[in-house]
């Protein structure tokens, strides 16, 4: 067995195991180096630490701007269209515009412009044998046309029927001066001009057979220029023309023929008034 000094042996083994750890290094750099530079190296590539970007400063919200809103103006209301009635026209109104042009038409008036009044009914008893009453109307028409649906009763079936019956008086100046007319229970139509208190004229005409005691007819007077035409139910009975008396006044009349009872009874309706203008 080969021996060697101990204190040279010694070094001997430092150098060669010094050696030994070189080689090794250098050979476990190198395959450190070979796995590194190959793709899917058992060792992951270190991930590159992100720059860091400085934040930016906050960016300043605006203050909003204060807009000023004028302010929105009230829209007016709308007006509501409200249907505008239609007239109701006065049938009494209505039926003597008829009548009147009518009496145009045939000469007993000269023009149809006028005013229209309905006046109050009339409802009267009197019972004083041969003597009449007439109630004023408050009317003082100086040309007009006066129509009414009237209806007589005598008390008495003996009365003196020439002087029962039931008319107006007009052109009154006053109580003693004044024309009345009316139709009698003997069928006559009566025109009578008072004057100074007593009557002196009277004309008078066959009209036809009426009611009697009782009856109806409708009455209308014309009266222009001194031209007086007196209708019953339509057809004149009886037409004077006169000018002696010039007043304006106008009245409901009653004329009883019997001191019986109640007398003599008219009653009038439906009294239209057309003056003339």
């Amino acid at each position: 067995m080969k021996k060697y000094p101990c204190e040279a042996a010694r070094k001997t083994k430092r150098a060669r195991a010094g050696r030994m750890v070189i080689w090794m290094l250098v050979l476990l750099a190198m395959a450190v180096g070979m796995v590194a530079c190959s793709p899917g190296g058992m060792f992951a590539k270190a991930t590159e630490t992100p720059t860091a970007s400085p934040t930016p400063p906050p960016t300043a919200t605006p203050e909003p701007t204060a807009t000023e809103v004028p302010p929105t103006a009230t829209p007016e209301p709308t007006a509501t269209k409200t249907p505008i009635p239609t007239p109701t026209i006065d049938p009494g109104r209505a039926m003597m515009v008829e009548r009147v042009e009518e009496l145009v038409n045939d000469g007993y008036l000269a023009y149809t412009e006028g005013i229209y009044k309905r006046l109050p009914d009339y409802d009267e008893s009197w019972a004083q044998i041969n003597w009449f009453q007439w109630t004023a109307t408050g009317e003082e028409p100086e040309a007009f046309a006066l129509r009414t649906d009237v209806t007589w009763d005598s008390a008495s079936d003996a009365a003196n029927h020439f002087n029962t019956g039931c008319g107006f008086v007009f052109n009154e100046e006053d109580q003693d001066n004044f024309y009345m007319v009316y139709l009698g229970l003997d069928g006559e139509a009566n025109i009578m001009r008072f004057k100074g208190g007593y009557y002196d004229a009277h004309w008078h005409k066959f009209y036809k057979k009426v009611g009697n005691p009782q009856g109806g007819a409708e009455f209308m007077l014309v009266v222009q220029d001194g031209t007086f035409t007196f209708f019953v139910d339509g057809e004149v009975a009886i037409t004077v023309t006169d000018t002696k008396i010039n007043g304006h006044k106008l009245g409901l009349t009653i004329n009883s023929g019997t001191n019986k009872g109640f007398g003599t009874r008219c009653t009038m309706e439906d009294i239209d008034l057309w003056t003339l203008r």
